[in-house]
């Protein structure tokens, strides 16, 4: 009898599983604030290697940092302010 409620419990699961969102809210949350914080540090170890070869006189190299950091700083301000991600 157990046996048949278990495969009952396994039916249910795989098919709240298939067809539903059951993703706590709280979970999306900290998922999207980690995600900020990752790409935060990324943006600004981009800026501190491009202030590195400013100092070590690697201008080209400084520019293009400095581009490719604040592009993605715009990237993810834009999604920072983004009214309801899909």
């Amino acid at each position: 009898m157990s046996d048949l409620r278990f495969r009952e419990k396994l039916r249910e699961i795989e098919k709240a599983a298939t067809t539903e969102d059951h993703v706590p809210e709280k979970a999306k949350q900290l998922g999207l604030r980690l995600t900020a914080i990752f790409a935060s540090l990324v943006i600004l170890a981009i800026f501190v290697l491009a202030i590195l070869s400013m100092i070590g006189k690697s201008y080209g190299t400084a520019a293009f940092l400095f581009i490719a950091g604040s592009g993605l700083a715009v990237i993810a301000w834009n999604v920072a302010r983004a009214p309801k991600l899909p």
